[in-house]
């Protein structure tokens, strides 16, 4: 799972930044988190 492009979402951001750090290589992060994803689905 860790080759695997992944999209990661939270509140602030900082989870998802932990994670891509954990050693997933292919990780993005949402910009603007769940507030962005509500806005989105909307």
């Amino acid at each position: 799972m860790r080759d695997r492009e992944i999209i990661t979402v939270c509140l602030s951001g900082l989870q998802a930044i932990t994670t891509a750090m954990k050693g997933y290589g292919k990780v993005e992060v949402l910009k603007g988190g769940v507030p962005a994803w509500q806005e989105i689905e909307a």
